[in-house]
Formats: structure tokens, sequence, C-alpha cells
């Protein structure tokens, strides 16, 4: 078994660093290059024999057509539309997707920074040279439309959501939204916590995967 990562806007593959020590199996971590070497997921990286575990928009950067190769999916702080299915739901979010977007013309060091301290990753942005603000916006606008579609999302494997009740980046209402997208999933809210989840308590949700490949093999689905 492997374990191939995807982190979401605004992240590096370091965010998965303390993953790293608690796994017994091979990691394969996922890179978009916002200010580092890129390293994009293939259909070499994502087997039978492996679980995807996506951050944020993590999922949607991902090659849509090979996350129904994983035997399981795990998707922290998800959303199947960022803007939710409702005009009310998206007023705030697209009006904050807009602010951001201005920022990241004008001082986009900065707004990663701030980023991270909402997301409570302490490690923001350290020993960065050069920050590629074409990629940040094109992926932010790959945010600001994306949608998952049931119809494609019932063709994945066994998929586990977990998400912050706190989470001030993402409303756990998306999760609720996206969790009944594939036919075989999972979703767990957990108190206290927020968009920094993977990276504040990677054994959590550890324990959290483990146990749900158990079920999943268990049960024979």
């Amino acid at each position: 078994m492997r374990f191939v990562f995807q982190h979401g806007w605004g992240f590096s593959s370091s965010c998965w660093n303390g993953w790293l020590d608690l796994l017994d199996a091979p990691a394969i971590l996922g890179n978009r290059g916002y200010w580092d070497t890129s390293v994009l997921l293939n259909n070499s990286d994502i087997q039978p024999d492996s679980i995807l575990i996506c951050h944020s928009l993590g999922i949607h950067l991902v090659p849509q057509d090979l996350i129904h190769m994983a035997d399981m999916v795990v998707i922290i702080s998800g959303f199947a539309h960022f803007h939710g299915d409702t005009v009310a739901d998206g007023r705030f979010t697209k009006r904050h997707v807009q602010r951001m977007l201005s920022r990241l013309a004008t001082e986009p060091e900065q707004l990663i920074r701030d980023f991270h301290r909402d997301c409570e990753f302490t490690e923001s942005l350290i020993h960065v040279k050069t920050i590629n603000t074409a990629l940040l916006t094109s992926d932010l606008q790959v945010l600001n439309e994306s949608r998952l579609e049931k119809s494609y999302c019932q063709r994945w494997p066994p998929t586990l959501l977990i998400h912050g009740r706190d989470d001030r980046i993402i409303s756990p209402l998306r999760a609720e939204e996206l969790a009944v997208l594939p036919k075989k999933s999972q979703l767990r809210i957990i108190d206290g916590a927020g968009h920094g989840l993977p990276f504040n308590q990677p054994s959590l949700c550890l324990n959290l995967i483990v146990d749900f490949y158990r079920h999943i093999t268990h049960s024979g689905e």
C-alpha cells in the first residue's frame, strides 16, 4: 500500500511533513510548485494499491481520470463547489475570492502568510525566494469555478471525508454536500478543528483513515 498526497491552494508538499514520520509505507507527494519545484501526479502514482489523500482544493487538482484508480480516497477540508449550491451560499465566498485575487497582484507573499495564519500553519513560506503568482492566480480561478459532479464522483472508490467543525475557510456544510456524491462515503466532523486539521492533527487523521480502510476491507466494499 502506498499513500499519495495532494495539497490544496496556497501550500506545498511540505505541509505533509508531519505525516511522513507516522507512515510505515511509501509516500508520493504531489506539489503544485507555487514557490518550489512542481511535481504533478500521474497514472504511475495513483494505482490500485494506493490511498489518495487530498486537502481542500487538492481533489480538484488531481487529474480527474485518475481518482477512480485508487483503492480509497480521503478528502480533508474539501468541497464539491467552493461557493455552495445556492446564491446565498456564495455571497461572502465570491467576494472573498475577488479580494484574494486583488491581493495576489499587489502583495502575494503577505497574502499567503495571512492565509497560512488563518489555517494555523506555522511553517509559512520558510526560505521562499520567489512566488509563482500566475499559478496561484490560475488555481484560485479553479477554486472559484470547479465543481465535482455526482455522475463523476460515483465512479470513485470508497471515500472518507474529514472536516473540522470550526473550519473558517470552508464551511462543514460544503463537506456535507460533497459526502452525498460518492456512492460509498463516510463523513467525520472533528470538533475543535479548523482548516489546518491535516497539519495540526496528522495522527488523528491517520487513525481515522486506518479505521475506514479496515472497515471497507472487512466489509468487502
